[in-house]
Parts: C-alpha cells; structure tokens; sequence
C-alpha cells in the first residue's frame, strides 16, 4: 500500500486505556513523515537521474551503433576502394604488358622485314653484278676478237702495200723508200682499231683498200663506230 507523508502525519489512532502518549506518537509520526518525505524526494531524484542516464546511455548507445555502421561503412568502403584499386591496377598491367608484347613484335617484325628487304636487295645486286660480269667477259672477248680481226687486217694488208709499194717502186724509181714508209703509216692510222658494236651485232670485217693507183695508194675506210655501251643498272 502507498503512503504518503501527509497521511502519515494525519493518521489518528483509537484512544484506550492507558495507552501509547499522544504527543509521543504524533512527535514520532511527523519525524516518520518528514523522512518518509525525504526519501520520495530523494527517490525521485533518483529516479531522475537514473532516468537522465538512461537517456544518455541511449544516446551513447545510438552515438556507438552509429561509430559501429560508420566503421563498418568504412571498413566495407575501405575493402571496396581497395578492391577496385587493385582490379585497375591489375587491369593498366595487363595494358602496359599487351602493349610492351606489341611495341616488341612490331620491333622483331619490322627487323625481319628490313633483314628480308636487305637479303632481297643484296641478291639483286649480286645478279646484277653476275649478269654485267658476264657482260664485261662477252665485251672482253668480243674486243679480243676484234683485235685479232684488226692485227690480222693490219697484217694483211702491210704486206699488200708492202708488194704494191714494191711494183709501184719498180713502175717509178725516183720514188724514196722513205716516202712509201710514210704513206703506209699513213695507211695504217687510218685503219686504227676502234671499239666494236654490242654484242647484239657482230664486229664488222675491215675491207681491203683498193688497189693502189700509179700515184699513192687509197688508205682502208674506217670500221663503223660502234653504239654507246647500256649504262649499268647496278647501283
């Protein structure tokens, strides 16, 4: 049952005989009312208190839920920004690394094609070379040729003008030996080998000079002057 401090002080008692003092009871029952009175005060500060930390505590309860969401937020976002730090950067050396593999089959493609453009050149040169080799050797031997042609021509006919300066010299005294000498030097510059024609056409033969009058004789025409040479592709 409730008490309160004002009941305590009204509360009256039956009269008996001899019974308690009423000034002693009522002395006894204010003191009781007072710290009855003293102990709801202090139990509603009390209970204010304890209310007032309830309170807090919440409070701190909700400050610490929300310290623990923000942590694991932060934790979660920590893992996360990690996580996609980690993809990008596997992602950027997976570039740099496909790139690099290309940048270097392009270097080892790009060197093989310059080795395969060197070989292909060098063999071209060396046919090349091969085939105007073989072209100087024809012209060599082709010179060969004609210079036999001209010494044999030249041969012939210094001992033609040697016989027909012979009968010319018999026919006409007075002429001097060294006179003849001079008109076949004359006669055999005017004959001087010159450089046959291509291969395409062969050298022609040096004709004979007609015979010799009773005068002087008619020095050999000159051989035709043979075409320019191709000029060389080799480079």
């Amino acid at each position: 049952m409730k008490i309160t401090p004002l009941e305590i002080r009204q509360k009256t008692f039956e009269k008996g005989f001899r019974g308690y003092d009423k000034d002693e009871v009522n002395a006894f029952l204010g003191s009781l009312s007072g710290e009855w009175e003293r102990m709801i005060d202090e139990n509603k500060d009390l209970r204010s208190k304890l209310e007032a930390a309830d309170k807090e505590v919440n409070k701190l309860r909700e400050v610490e839920n929300s310290l623990f969401k923000t942590l694991q937020t932060a934790e979660s976002t920590g893992n996360t920004i990690m996580e996609q730090a980690n993809r990008q950067a596997e992602l950027e050396l997976q570039g740099a690394q496909m790139k690099a593999d290309k940048l270097l089959e392009d270097a080892r493609t790009q060197a093989q094609q310059t080795i395969d453009t060197a070989d292909r050149r060098a063999e071209a040169i060396v046919r090349e070379m091969q085939v105007e080799l073989k072209t100087l050797g024809e012209r060599f031997r082709e010179l060969e040729n004609y210079r036999d042609d001209v010494l044999s021509t030249l041969k012939g006919l210094s001992q033609d003008l040697v016989e027909k300066a012979e009968r010319f010299r018999k026919q006409q005294p007075e002429v001097s030996l060294k006179d003849l000498f001079l008109r076949a030097k004359e006669a055999e510059r005017s004959v001087e080998p010159k450089a046959p024609p291509r291969a395409s056409s062969p050298p022609p033969k040096v004709e004979a000079p007609a015979p010799v009058e009773t005068k002087e004789p008619t020095p050999a025409p000159e051989p035709p002057k043979p075409a320019a040479p191709a000029p060389s592709t080799v480079r």
